[in-house]
């Protein structure tokens, strides 16, 4: 957004809103002076990601994620915030972009390997579409997920491997529609 004084000095004044960037990186009001967003950051998801986490007991989980801003922030949130409820990381594995099938299917032997049964993925649906498809060429069927808001609603991810997904629990962005705002935005 610009916005325009008119008055005896010129002002300008340029804001960047964002609808979707939750990565608390974003956060620091110095380094992003004019950034705003609509969602919470993601400081938020892992404290509640960590409550789920000790309430259901699970005490050895599998952490991944892609090499992002978006996931190494929020994964290392989310371990610090375990940490206070005696939850400890059997694995944390970052996968470079774009996937490469020997990383994802090392990945896959790593999950199948270790005792943790519960894996929090920090990824988009696209990512996961090619770690799940792995999981069901390795027959990796009994892990349960954990859901970043990135693929926690994902249609596609839901009809496509239901089996390998049933028991995932994490959250999602509430959505609404604000009558009028898109009329609004675009008169100015």
């Amino acid at each position: 957004f610009i916005f325009l004084c008119k008055t005896s000095f010129f002002c300008l004044f340029l804001y960047q809103v964002s609808y979707f960037a939750s990565c608390s990186c974003l956060s620091n009001q110095k380094e992003f002076p004019t950034f705003m967003r609509t969602m919470p950051s993601d400081a938020i998801q892992t404290k509640a990601l960590a409550r789920l986490v000790s309430h259901f007991h699970w005490t050895w989980v599998g952490v991944i994620g892609l090499e992002s801003d978006y996931a190494r922030f929020a994964i290392q949130l989310f371990l610090q915030e375990a940490a206070r409820y005696n939850v400890c990381a059997a694995y944390v594995h970052f996968l470079s972009l774009p996937l490469i099938k020997d990383t994802v299917v090392e990945l896959v032997k790593t999950m199948k390997k270790s005792s943790a049964r519960v894996v929090l993925s920090v990824s988009g649906d696209t990512e996961m579409r090619v770690i799940l498809t792995e999981c069901r060429r390795q027959n990796v069927t009994d892990l349960l997920w954990i859901a970043s808001e990135a693929w926690s609603t994902s249609q596609s991810l839901w009809t496509d491997f239901e089996d390998l997904l049933r028991g995932t629990v994490g959250f999602a962005i509430r959505k609404g529609d604000i009558p009028g705002l898109g009329m609004y935005l675009n008169s100015l």
